[in-house]
């Protein structure tokens, strides 16, 4: 019992999950600039574009102080964006993102419930060069976490700063396959707020989280007899993380100055993934669908679907 409510803070997942939303966010902001979209953003004017997310992600191997603890979630989430290409591979735009989820605890501290609401803005840019395609974005996102267990209940809000540069290089094999090695670097900077349930008060130390993603896809390039332009590919991606992977959460008695600080882990120390899609581009419209496997320590596991449209004015 008392262990149970010294983990709800930890095993309710709510900065594990801020941490998944964020990347999953970036990832979208990425892919869009990306040159290995069937698209490109050399015409001048306006596109909006539409990414729909799904992931189920699960990890059973965390610690919380000495305790295991694990958590198995689902989200869905849609990104709008706008940008303006210059017409010299230059482009900038904004997006907002909005989703919501459920995790549920694993472990030691099972039975805790949290339903996760999250919105977010990104400005991004992207400007296709001779030399590489660079594309970058500056985000905030925020999630409502409403955490239940047996006698317990709260509803704090988390928090991320993130910002993200990725550098990728087209390199064609021939006519119908082109090669695009890539690297990024990512930072997140992650609060939960403090707050009290049940005659307990709860609260976290901040963290500060470095991704290097390093990786390389495969992309074929077809003309369709209908006139559309089609790209299958396949991108592989490895991403260590630096930084505060695990941070300290003080547990306490309402009134009294009786607490435990337990230090509890909340991202992975790499993650290695793979996605397989198909993108096609006819006239001012574009559609994509993708479905990415992705792998990590402490037993974590993902799977994300995607489908994406844009049109350009």
């Amino acid at each position: 019992w008392m262990n149970q409510r010294a983990l709800f803070a930890s095993a309710g997942a709510a900065q594990a999950m801020t941490v998944t939303i964020s990347s999953m966010v970036t990832d979208t902001i990425e892919q869009h600039g990306s040159l290995i979209s069937s698209y490109s953003h050399d015409k001048a004017g306006v596109d909006l574009w539409l990414n729909v997310d799904g992931l189920f992600t699960r990890a059973n191997s965390y610690e919380a102080g000495s305790s295991k603890y694990g958590y198995r979630a689902d989200l869905a989430g849609v990104t709008f964006g706008a940008d303006y290409a210059m017409g010299n591979g230059l482009a900038a735009g904004l997006a907002v993102s909005l989703g919501k989820g459920n995790a549920r605890s694993r472990g030691e501290a099972s039975g805790i419930k949290n339903k996760i609401e999250y919105w977010g803005l990104n400005l991004y840019g992207a400007w296709n060069t001779q030399y590489a395609n660079v594309i970058g974005s500056l985000g905030y996102i925020r999630s409502e976490n409403n955490m239940r267990s047996a006698g317990l209940k709260a509803k704090p809000d988390t928090k991320a700063l993130t910002a993200a540069v990725r550098v990728e290089k087209d390199l064609s094999i021939g006519d119908a396959f082109t090669v695009t090695p890539h690297i990024g670097a990512r930072y997140s900077h992650i609060k939960l707020d403090n707050f009290g349930t049940a005659g307990f008060r709860y609260s976290a130390e901040k963290a500060n989280l470095f991704q290097i993603p390093v990786g390389v896809a495969v992309k074929g390039n077809y003309d369709a007899a209908c006139g559309a332009k089609v790209k299958p590919f396949l991108d592989l991606t490895v991403s260590p993380t630096m930084g505060d992977k695990k941070v300290s959460n003080r547990f306490a008695l309402e009134g009294s100055s009786a607490s435990d600080s337990i230090e509890t882990r909340i991202a992975n120390t790499a993650l290695f993934n793979a996605k397989f899609g198909l993108e096609a581009t006819r006239g001012n419209h574009s559609l994509g669908v993708s479905y990415g496997f992705g792998a990590g320590d402490k037993s974590r596991i993902d799977q994300a679907l995607q489908a994406k449209y844009r049109y350009v004015f």
